[in-house]
């Protein structure tokens, strides 16, 4: 009996009875557990443990799939934003008030979507930051490899979500530095993530050469010790002339407009050959109204344009405030681009106006 509890647990404490059967477990046995109180019926032939998720029984006796942020939150992905109801991937018409449905092909014999399935409906439902979350982790957990979720995602109609997907990493340590990279990437800078400084160590972001990004926020690391690490690496690229600028996980998750400007007016403040945003260049590098949101940028904003194959460039040694401004009487800024100045990302701002209308064809 203890076996067949395992199995049960190692299974979301549901399966059909069938399933028990077909995996060595005899009838004797499942009746046994079920007069000891050990299991329970909780549909046509479903039988559960004690504890089992509603969502999971309630998708079962629906024939369909637990998906997208229901799933991903069952199967320990990081997840910005619980579901509120429960998504459910069916391949037949349902009609079910309390849960959110996505059409699709699905095994029969699966309680929760295929991560493949599961990213897919991520993509079709949620904003994109959410989403973006929940197909990293799937890739930093090995639950999906990155070139399979490449692959559902290389139709012409994709081509948003598969330049987000050029800039999923698997060494990623939380879904912050993952939000943070789409609103810095969707603002036209060309961060470099975990780099190795000399005395430093590693950091969340390197921008330009000189400006560190460290996101403040050890509720997503192990634990007190490491964030005292954290301020210590503050403290030595201080003291070597970086600036570090040290942002909160309330700011990168609810204000991401504020955190963007946070970044500008650094540059702006340490580089004098840094442009003055007006307000058209901020709205085409992301800021405005809808780049202010808990999600960012709207459910497709990011999903063009935001990389090119060189996002990552050299690391650039920061050079203090003097010598740039010595710098810049001995030549002639008129002849080449301020250091510092990216190009937004082309088309964003369009991609925020029609996220309503072209988006919601391609789903």
């Amino acid at each position: 009996m203890q076996q067949l509890e395992a199995f049960l647990r190692s299974r979301h404490c549901l399966a059909r009875q069938r399933t028990l059967i077909a995996n060595g477990f005899s009838q004797r046995q499942v009746d046994a557990a079920v007069r000891s109180g050990l299991l329970r019926h909780v549909g046509r032939g479903l039988l559960a443990l004690e504890g089992a998720d509603p969502a999971l029984i309630g998708a079962a006796c629906n024939g369909a799939s637990v998906s997208c942020v229901s799933a991903a939150s069952l199967l320990g992905w990081w997840v910005l934003a619980p579901a509120g109801t429960v998504h459910l991937r069916c391949d037949r018409a349902l009609t079910l008030p309390d849960a959110v449905l996505h059409r699709g092909r699905r095994s029969g014999h699966r309680l929760i979507a295929a991560p493949r399935e599961i990213v897919r409906d991520a993509f079709r439902c949620l904003p994109s930051v959410e989403a973006l979350v929940i197909a990293e982790s799937a890739v930093v957990c090995n639950a999906v490899g990155l070139e399979t979720l490449k692959q559902e995602f290389s139709g012409p109609r994709d081509w948003r979500i598969a330049r987000l997907l050029e800039t999923v990493r698997r060494t990623t340590a939380s879904p912050l530095e993952v939000c943070a990279r789409f609103h810095l990437l969707a603002a036209g800078f060309r961060p470099q993530e975990e780099v190795l400084l000399p005395g430093v160590g590693r950091v969340d972001f390197l921008i330009d050469g000189w400006l560190i990004v460290e996101i403040d926020g050890y509720a997503f690391h192990s634990g007190r010790t490491e964030y005292r690490k954290d301020r210590q690496r503050w403290n030595c690229s201080t003291s070597g002339g970086l600036v570090t600028l040290r942002v909160t996980a309330e700011m990168i998750l609810h204000s991401p407009g504020r955190f963007i400007e946070l970044v500008h007016r650094t540059c702006r403040t340490w580089n004098p050959l840094y442009p003055r945003l007006g307000p058209d260049a901020a709205g085409a590098s992301g800021l405005g109204p809808d780049a202010a949101g808990a999600s960012g940028l709207g459910p497709d904003a990011a999903g063009a344009g935001l990389l090119g194959p060189d996002r990552n460039g050299p690391v650039r040694t920061g050079r203090p405030r003097q010598q740039i401004a010595a710098g810049q009487a001995q030549s002639d800024p008129g002849n080449k681009p301020p250091p510092g100045r990216h190009s937004p990302a082309p088309r964003l701002h369009e991609l925020v106006r029609n996220e309503h209308g072209e988006e919601a064809n391609a789903g």
